[in-house]
This record gives structure tokens, C-alpha cells and sequence, in this order.
């Protein structure tokens, strides 16, 4: 099942097998959204409560969504729950810009993960809940960043080339970013996240011919992506592009295999 954004601005569910769609929320809109991992219920922000507060509502549609947290200076616009249910990465916009919180559960307090003069945006936990990737203009543009959660420690870059909206292996061995430019290009970079990490360079696997590409998700068979394909206004409603199969075919052609 994936998480559907925009569509109405509410929040939907779609079952891949059968591909019917069924709405969870009715009385908010909805910016963005990630599933527990435990796969029970789903975190997102909407404004029923203040500009973009942070809520929590069950996947089978059992229960009303719970608010998680708000404030009425706070902006969410990206979130990452952690894997072991602790708590929710946020990327909080006020008048002085992006910040990443850390959310933590039962509790209506954020504490500060991140917060600089730069701009902090899309968190990405890694499996195992030990580091964050994330993006951030620090260099003037956006590159993909990796630091260890909850700290202290260094942080890494990850991208090379200007990145946006990380996304990890299900085994954490793999992050996956889109480079930023004219098209959609997505890009691999190996990970070994231990005490201490080892990136390797990132590779190319395909690209997209769209300005821009938004939100990636990596399913759980570890071979297909699911992305939004953004059309202009007058187009609608947003199209989910599944990409099946293309993980093995791209690493043979990046080893030099005939296919």
C-alpha cells in the first residue's frame, strides 16, 4: 500500500494489488504524509488545528486522526517517522526559514535537531533509526546530507551535484536522491552506516524528462519506486508513476552486463 498526497488535498490510500483508493481524511488539507513502520497507521500534517500541524491516524480507517503536535508559528512541510516509533522527524518553516524537530511521542514538545541560518528540508531516516539524510542550501544549493541521530557526530555529503528528497534501501545499504536540474535525474549512492559512515560515489540510474520530480518512495520488494509526476494546474488529478523491475536492470548495466 502507498500513501496518495495531493489528490483533493486530502489523504488517500492506495492497495497496489487491486489499485482502488480509499480517503482517510475529510476535514483537513493534507501537504505531506509516511507510514509508521510497524505499517498500522500514518503521520501527516494538515491545518484542522494551526498552519500545518502534525497528526497520526490509523491505516485501516478504525479511528479519528490524533494530533501529534502543533504550534502556530510552525509550518511542517516534510516528516520522517522514525523506525523504532519514538517519534517523527519534522522540517518546521517559521519566518526565519527551515528547521528539522524531532518530534518525540506522547510528548507536545519538539526538540531541535538541526537548526541553522540554512534551509533544512526533506528528513529521511535510515532502517535501522541511527542516521538522517536530509538536504540543506548550506553550499549555496541544495545537497543531500548525512548525520547520526540522535547525536553528536559529523555530518556527511552526500550528493555532488545539487540534491533533493532522499530516500533509503529497505536494508540501508543504498540512498537514492534526485538531482536537481532541468530533468529528473535519480541518483545511487552506496552506504555503510556504521560508527563510521562510508559513502560511496553516486551514480546515475535513470532520468525522468520533467522539469521536476516529486516526492520518491522506495517499495518494500526493493524493485520499484513510486513518485508523483507534478502537471501543470489545468491538469488533473496527479498521476502515480510506478517503475517496476528497474533496480536489477540498472545494476547489471552499471557492472557492464549485457541484458
Amino acid at each position: 500500500m502507498a500513501v496518495v498526497e495531493g489528490l483533493e488535498d486530502v489523504l488517500w490510500v492506495l492497495d497496489v494489488e487491486s489499485g482502488t483508493l480509499n480517503r482517510l481524511t475529510f476535514d483537513t488539507d493534507v501537504s505531506v504524509a509516511g507510514w509508521s513502520s510497524d505499517g498500522r497507521s500514518i503521520f501527516y500534517a494538515g491545518n484542522a488545528d494551526g498552519p500545518r500541524s502534525l497528526y497520526r491516524i490509523a491505516a485501516d480507517w478504525s479511528g479519528k486522526a490524533e494530533l501529534v503536535f502543533s504550534r502556530a508559528e510552525w509550518w511542517i512541510n516534510d516528516l520522517s517517522p522514525r523506525p523504532d516509533g519514538s517519534g517523527v522527524m519534522v522540517a518546521a518553516q517559521d519566518v526565519h526559514g527551515h528547521d528539522l524537530l524531532f518530534v518525540r511521542n506522547g510528548s507536545a514538545k519538539a526538540e531541535p535537531f538541526l537548526a541553522t541560518p540554512s534551509q533544512e528540508r526533506v528528513p529521511a531516516f535510515s532502517p535501522n533509526g541511527s542516521f538522517v539524510a536530509y538536504a540543506s542550501d548550506e553550499s549555496g544549493r541544495m545537497e543531500v546530507y548525512l548525520r547520526p541521530f540522535p547525536g553528536p557526530g559529523p555530518k556527511r555529503q552526500i550528493s555532488t551535484n545539487g540534491g533533493f528528497n532522499a530516500s533509503w534501501s529497505r536494508d540501508g545499504r543504498e540512498i537514492f536522491y534526485w538531482e536537481t536540474g532541468q530533468v529528473g535525474r535519480l541518483m545511487r549512492a552506496s552506504c555503510e552506516t556504521g560508527s563510521e559512515p562510508r559513502l560511496g560515489k553516486p551514480q546515475a540510474l535513470f532520468e525522468v524528462p520533467l522539469p521536476m520530480v516529486d516526492r520518491l518512495t522506495l517499495m518494500p520488494d526493493g524493485q520499484r519506486f513510486v513518485m508523483v509526476k507534478p502537471q501543470p494546474e489545468e491538469e488533473s488529478p496527479l498521476q502515480i508513476v510506478v517503475i517496476p523491475g528497474f533496480l536489477e536492470e540498472t545494476k547489471a548495466r552499471l557492472a557492464g552486463k549485457k541484458l
